[in-house]
């Protein structure tokens, strides 16, 4: 199934004085090898793949740095909880169990509360987000740019001819949605706004033993990339 993709931007003022976008970050010249132990497990392909592409769009030497508010905030709600289990447990056992039967109350049903909202954040406003990423490029005034991208597993649709073997007509596939903001004047004024999706099977960037060709992965993301930031001469995906 060769890719699909679909774009909404809103072009650049012809007008603009300001530089040109800064492209996507280039190729890794010799990747590590990857190889998932199962290419017929979409889990296992997709978080290969997610893993992929935060190395190539985050690289600190040419390109986005990573914005880790979701991990932070998730983070801050387990070790908030894991200190309030800890706090109830101690004094439960310092405090006889009638006295201290409204304290344990409480501290459990705080417990409760956080683990539901870290599970929550999780779920709702998290979400598919595997990379948030943000720069500034500093040209006659300062540019900042921002990037999100989501990414999930497309089951396969059903085929009458059932193989064994993942291909890419029988193959889930891998999803991406960007969306791009490049803004100046302390983000009063926008430059360029885009959305992306692009789609293609894990059977485009995985072997029939498992291992992932990373430059294929790349030279995809990186043409959509491309799109979604205004650079209108890259090349379509393949």
């Amino acid at each position: 199934m060769p890719p699909k993709r679909r774009s909404m931007a809103s072009p650049e003022p012809p007008t603009s004085p300001l530089r040109a976008p800064v492209p996507p970050p280039p190729l890794s010249e010799s990747p590590e090898e990857v190889k998932v132990s199962n290419n017929a497990n979409a889990t296992e392909l997709k978080l290969a793949c997610d893993d992929a592409l935060r190395r190539y769009i985050a690289r600190p030497d040419t390109s986005f740095r990573t914005v880790n508010r979701h991990t932070d905030v998730k983070l801050a709600l387990g070790w908030a909880g894991v200190l309030v289990a800890g706090l109830t447990a101690a004094y439960g056992y310092k405090v006889e169990f009638e006295k201290s039967k409204p304290a344990m109350w409480v501290g459990v049903v705080l417990y409760v509360i956080l683990s539901g909202a870290q599970t929550l954040y999780a779920y709702l406003i998290e979400g598919d987000t595997v990379f948030v990423g943000k720069r500034k490029t500093y040209a006659k005034r300062v540019e900042s740019e921002r990037i999100r991208v989501d990414a999930k597993s497309i089951s396969a649709q059903p085929s009458k001819a059932v193989s064994s073997t993942p291909s890419a007509t029988n193959a889930p596939s891998y999803q991406l949605s960007m969306s791009y903001v490049r803004t100046t004047n302390s983000g009063k004024t926008v430059i360029h706004m885009g959305k992306e999706r692009v789609e293609a099977s894990y059977a485009t960037f995985f072997d029939s033993e498992g291992r992932m060709d990373i430059a294929k992965f790349e030279s995809w993301v990186s043409s959509a990339m491309g799109r979604v930031m205004g650079i209108r001469s890259e090349a379509p995906s393949s």
